[in-house]
């Protein structure tokens, strides 16, 4: 099955989208989480919303040090 992925930006604007080809929705979910983009991203089959997955948040680095 085809599905599409849609990258949603801080403002709540698509910034970027792709498809993918998952056997179901669980597959299709697991995919995405396995990705682990940097924005909210939305799982859409047609006009169906399958999902909706939070951005991962990267870590930066602390300057300075820890004493």
């Amino acid at each position: 099955m085809q599905y599409q992925i849609y990258s949603i930006d801080p403002e709540g604007r698509i910034s970027g989208n792709r498809t993918i080809q998952a056997a179901g929705d669980n597959e299709a979910i697991l995919a995405v989480r396995s990705m682990q983009r940097p924005l909210n991203t939305e799982i859409w089959r047609g006009d169906r919303r399958v999902g909706r997955i939070a951005g991962v948040r990267r870590l930066e680095p602390r300057s300075g040090s820890a004493e």
